[in-house]
C-alpha cells in the first residue's frame, strides 16, 4: 500500500555532455549521469544540450560547418549556438523592434476554437461546420507566429474556462495565442486610472491618461516570441464556486435593474449621467458599510474574522486614496478633506474605463426601454467589465454581437474617442478581412528575417495546438 514517504525517482543522463560542470544553456550546475529523485513518476530522460539548438541552420562562422542553429530568442535579440560540440560557438545579435497590433478575444471565440479542434468537446460538430472558425483560427494563428499580432489573455478567459466541463484545453488555446502575455485584472486598471486622476485633482489640473498598453499588460507585449514559455496551474480552493456564485448574483441583480429599465422615461444623456455617477455612489457606500462591520467587530458584536476585517475592493480604495494624499505630503486632516472634494467633484467618476462602462450601461437601458423583453444573460457584466477596460488599449476587440451592439449604440454625442474596432459575428467578414489587411502589411524584409529566426513554418498556418483534442490515456506514461 503506497505512503506519503515513497517516491519515484527520475534518471537523468545528459548525451556526451562534459561532467558535472555548470551548464552552458541555464547557468545551473548539472550532476551528470548521477540519478536524481524527485516526487514524479519513474522516468529515465534522456537530455542531450544539442536539442535545444534548432533550425533554420547556417554555416557556423568559427567551425564552417552548417550547424550554426537558433538556441533562444528574446524581446529583442536572437541567440545561436553551434551544436558541434568541439566548437560550440554563441553569438547574441540584435533584432529590430516589432508594433504589434493588439486583438482581444472574447472568451466565446477561444471555445469555438477548442470545439473546433476536439472531438470530446461539447459542440465539436457544430463548430467544425462552421468554416468561420477554421479560419479565423488559421489567420489569427499565422499573424501571432509572424509577429505582427499579440492576443492576451485576461481574467476573463480564466474565470469562464474554469467553471467550463473542458477547462484544460481551454486554457491551453487561450495561452497559445497570448504566448504568455496577459491583461491586468480590469479592476486594478480602473484603480490605475482613478489615481492618475486623483493626483491631477490634487494638483488643479486636468488628468492626462497614459493609456499604453505596456502599462496593462504582464509579459513582453511586443516582443519577439521564443519557441518556448512557460505556464503554471493552480487554482485556490473554493475559487470555482465562487465564480459561479458571483455569476448568478450578477444575474439576479441584472434581471431586477432590467425591469426597472423597461419603464424607460430616460434619454441616453441621463442615463450616462446616472451610471456614470454611480462609481462614485457605491464606492461611499461600501466604505460606510465596512466602517459599520469593523465598528460591530471591535465591539464584540461580530466575529473578529479574516473577512470581516478584509472589507470591500470599493471599501478600500478610500484608504488607497487618503494614503496617497499623505504620501503627496498632505497632513491626515487634509488628506480626507482632498478625498471628500474628489468624490463631491464628480472627478472620481472621469476616469476613461468608468466613462465606457457607463455608456454601455447606458445602451443596455435604452435597449430595455425600447421593448427588449429578455434581461442580459450571467455574462454581460463580464463583458462590460472587461470591454469598458482593455478597448482603448487595444487595436481590436472580437466579442459576441450583444457586447458589441451596446458600443454601437452609443450615439455620436457620447461618441468613444478610442481607434479601437470592434467586432462580432454581426461583421464577422470585417473581421476577417482586418485580419487578411494586417497579413499584407508585412514587409518582404519582415518576412525574410521571420524566416531566418523561425523558419519556413512561421509562414504557416496552424492547424492544431498542443494538447487540445488530443487522445487522453494514462497520465503516468
Amino acid at each position: 500500500m503506497p505512503n506519503s514517504r515513497q517516491y519515484a525517482r527520475t534518471v537523468l543522463s545528459f548525451a556526451d555532455s562534459p561532467p558535472c560542470k555548470v551548464c552552458s544553456l541555464c547557468a545551473c550546475t548539472i550532476y551528470c549521469g548521477k540519478e536524481t529523485r524527485v516526487n514524479s513518476v519513474v522516468k529515465t530522460i534522456r537530455i542531450d544540450p544539442r536539442d535545444f539548438i534548432v533550425g533554420p541552420y547556417k554555416k557556423c562562422p568559427k567551425c564552417g560547418q552548417r550547424e550554426f542553429g537558433v538556441l533562444s530568442v528574446h524581446e529583442k535579440s536572437i541567440t545561436r549556438r553551434c551544436r558541434v560540440r568541439s566548437c560550440w560557438h554563441t553569438s547574441t545579435h540584435m533584432l529590430p523592434e516589432l508594433r504589434k497590433k493588439i486583438i482581444y478575444l472574447d472568451q466565446f471565440v477561444f471555445s469555438n476554437f477548442t470545439k473546433m479542434l476536439s472531438p470530446n468537446a461539447p459542440g465539436h460538430s457544430r463548430a467544425k461546420a462552421e468554416p468561420f472558425w477554421r479560419e479565423v483560427f488559421e489567420s489569427i494563428g499565422v499573424l501571432c507566429q509572424m509577429q505582427l499580432v499579440v492576443c492576451p489573455d485576461s481574467t476573463e478567459h480564466l474565470d469562464e474556462s474554469v467553471i467550463s466541463p473542458f477547462y484544460e484545453e481551454l486554457k491551453h488555446t487561450y495561452e497559445h495565442f497570448s504566448t504568455g502575455i496577459s491583461f491586468t485584472r480590469p479592476a486594478i486598471i480602473q484603480e490605475g486610472q482613478l489615481m492618475v486622476a486623483f493626483s491631477a485633482h490634487l494638483n488643479g489640473r486636468k488628468p492626462a491618461f497614459d493609456l499604453n498598453p505596456e502599462r496593462v499588460t504582464s509579459g513582453k507585449l511586443h516582443g519577439w516570441n521564443d519557441r518556448i514559455f512557460v505556464t503554471v496551474d493552480g487554482m485556490i480552493s473554493g475559487y470555482k464556486q465562487a465564480i459561479k456564485q458571483g455569476r448568478r448574483q450578477a444575474q439576479s441583480y441584472l434581471a431586477r435593474i432590467f425591469k426597472e429599465w423597461r419603464k424607460g422615461g430616460e434619454t441616453f444623456a441621463q442615463a450616462f449621467e446616472r451610471e456614470k455617477a454611480a462609481y462614485s455612489t457605491e464606492t461611499v457606500k461600501a466604505y460606510e458599510k465596512d466602517r459599520q462591520k469593523l465598528m460591530l467587530v471591535l465591539a464584540g458584536q461580530l466575529p473578529a474574522t479574516f473577512e470581516n476585517f478584509l472589507g470591500s475592493a470599493n471599501g478600500s480604495l478610500v484608504q488607497e486614496l487618503v494614503s496617497a494624499a499623505k504620501v503627496a505630503g498632505l497632513s491626515p486632516d487634509q488628506a480626507t478633506e482632498a478625498v471628500q472634494s474628489f468624490f463631491q467633484s464628480g472627478a472620481i467618476n472621469e476616469t476613461p474605463a468608468n466613462i465606457i462602462g457607463a455608456s454601455m450601461w447606458a445602451s443596455l437601458a435604452m435597449q430595455a426601454a425600447a421593448g427588449q423583453k429578455t434581461p442580459p444573460d450571467e455574462g454581460m457584466m463580464t463583458d462590460i467589465n472587461i470591454a469598458s477596460a482593455l478597448l482603448p488599449y487595444c487595436d481590436a476587440l472580437f466579442v459576441d454581437r450583444k457586447c458589441r451592439s451596446l458600443l454601437a449604440d452609443i450615439p455620436k454625442s457620447h461618441k468613444l474617442p478610442y481607434p479601437c474596432r470592434v467586432f462580432s459575428m454581426a461583421n464577422k467578414n470585417e473581421f476577417l478581412q482586418y485580419l487578411r489587411d494586417i497579413r499584407a502589411s508585412a514587409t518582404p524584409e519582415h518576412i525574410a528575417l521571420l524566416q531566418e529566426v523561425y523558419g519556413p513554418s512561421a509562414l504557416e498556418s496552424p492547424k492544431n495546438i498542443y494538447r487540445v483534442g488530443e487522445k487522453r490515456g494514462n497520465p503516468n506514461r
